[in-house]
């Protein structure tokens, strides 16, 4: 699937990726100045990452809080770049975070579609071609009505117009 094509319900993959990447916005605001703020030498020591992230992310993540942590601590890293880590972690975590909320958005969205419409949720690109014409088709059709009815309603002004005149 290209960043272009389309799910049932209308929405494209560029769509969810920009909605992804929006959610870091207040990454730096929220959550690394935190990281910025440990010390080198005596807050790393006391920093507990597993807490942190139960505190900010809850505890029932999709990586649990302090698996990768004490995974990537056991390698030999100098006490000032263990922030860097704890952020990167962090990130890495929040990422993931991210995407499953965006994941169960498409999930969702799809199924109710599927839902209403009483049909199986289809992805191929024909299928998808074929309702993009029936919308297109759609959106004409509305388009001409709506032109129609306002002919209708200017004529009849028009009419009105002559009528008060004479």
């Amino acid at each position: 699937m290209t960043g272009e094509e389309r799910f049932i319900n209308g929405k494209s993959i560029a769509s969810y990726l920009r909605k992804y990447y929006r959610r870091f916005d207040s990454l730096k605001e929220h959550f690394i100045q935190d990281f910025y703020d440990i010390d080198y030498d005596i807050d790393s020591t006391k920093f507990d990452l597993a807490e942190y992230e139960r505190l900010r992310l809850g505890s029932r993540t999709i990586i649990p809080p302090g698996e990768l942590s004490s995974t990537m601590l056991m390698n030999k890293c100098p006490n000032r770049r263990i922030p860097i880590l704890y952020a990167v972690l962090f990130a890495i975590k929040l990422g993931s975070e991210h995407l499953k909320k965006i994941l169960n958005d498409i999930e969702c969205e799809n199924s109710s579609k599927s839902t209403v419409n009483k049909e199986p949720i289809k992805s191929s690109q024909s299928h998808n071609k074929e309702i993009s014409r029936e919308w297109e088709e759609k959106k004409l059709a509305l388009e001409k009505e709506l032109e129609e009815q306002l002919n209708y309603k200017r004529k009849k002004s028009m009419s009105l117009k002559k009528n008060q005149e004479n």
